[in-house]
C-alpha cells in the first residue's frame, strides 16, 4: 500500500511537469531542507531552485541540487549577516546568481495587505471570496491608512510637528479623493480611533503660541501598534 507522502509528492510532481506548458507554477517551501522534506523525485522536475542560508553542503545540495553546488552555488556559505540574500539555481544552462531580496517584517507585511485592501477596495476592483474575507479587518485597513498618509503628509512637508487644521489641509491636498471633505473633528476622532491619541500641545508653532496638533512620533507609535 502506497504512502500518502508519496501520492502526494507524485501528485505534486505531475502538476509541475503539465502545468509549465499552460502557464502554471508550484512553488514548494521547506525551512528544513532534508531528504524527508525535500524529495528528489520533486525537486527535480522544478526548473528553478532558491536557497536562502544553510547549514552545510549537504543541505545546498537538498535544495539546489548536487551539480548546482558542484558549479559554485554556496548558500551554505553566506553568514548571519547575509539576511535576505538568496541563491538561485535558474536551471538549464543559465546557472545560478546570488540575489539580495527585500525583507519585510511581519507588522510591515500585514501593513501592506491591509494598505493593498484598502486601495482595491477604493478601486472597485475587489472581487470574489476576497470580499468577504477579511471584512473584519477593513476598520483597520481604513485607520492604518489614514496614519500611514498623514506620516507621508508631514515627511513630504519636512515637519515633525503639525497643527490638526494644517494636517487636514495637507491631506486634502495630496489626496483630495479620499480627504475632499475631511473636518478637523472627523480626523481627530478618527486618529483617536486608530490609537493615536488625542491632540497634543505642540509649543510655538506656526506663530502661535502653543497650539493643537500631532507629532510625528506620536502616529509612527500608533502605527506600530
Amino acid at each position: 500500500m502506497r504512502s500518502g507522502r508519496d501520492l502526494m509528492v507524485e501528485g505534486f510532481a505531475r502538476y509541475v511537469r503539465v502545468t509549465r506548458f499552460v502557464g502554471g507554477m508550484g512553488v514548494f517551501i521547506t525551512q528544513r531542507p532534508d531528504a524527508d522534506s525535500v524529495p528528489t523525485k520533486l525537486r527535480e522536475v522544478c526548473a528553478k531552485r532558491a536557497s536562502y542560508r544553510v547549514k552545510g553542503d549537504r543541505s545546498a545540495k537538498m535544495v539546489l541540487g548536487d551539480d548546482a553546488v558542484a558549479n559554485g552555488a554556496a548558500p551554505h556559505l553566506l553568514t548571519e549577516a547575509s539576511r535576505g540574500v538568496v541563491v538561485l539555481d535558474q536551471g538549464s544552462d543559465d546557472g545560478h546568481v546570488t540575489l539580495k531580496a527585500d525583507v519585510i517584517d511581519l507588522p510591515d507585511f500585514k501593513e501592506i495587505c491591509l494598505r493593498g485592501r484598502q486601495l482595491r477596495e477604493e478601486a472597485g476592483t475587489l472581487t470574489g471570496d476576497a470580499v468577504v474575507y477579511g471584512k473584519t479587518h477593513a476598520a483597520e485597513a481604513t485607520a492604518r491608512g489614514l496614519i500611514a498618509d498623514c506620516i507621508a503628509v508631514m515627511d513630504a512637508d519636512g515637519v515633525d510637528r503639525i497643527r490638526t487644521q494644517r494636517l487636514v489641509e495637507l491631506l486634502q491636498l495630496r489626496y483630495p479623493d479620499r480627504y475632499g471633505d475631511l473636518t478637523t473633528t472627523q480626523l481627530q476622532a478618527q486618529l483617536r480611533d486608530a490609537g493615536a491619541g488625542t491632540t497634543r500641545k505642540l509649543g510655538p508653532l506656526d506663530g502661535m503660541a502653543n497650539p493643537n496638533g500631532y507629532t510625528r512620533e506620536q502616529l509612527a507609535d500608533a502605527a506600530r501598534k
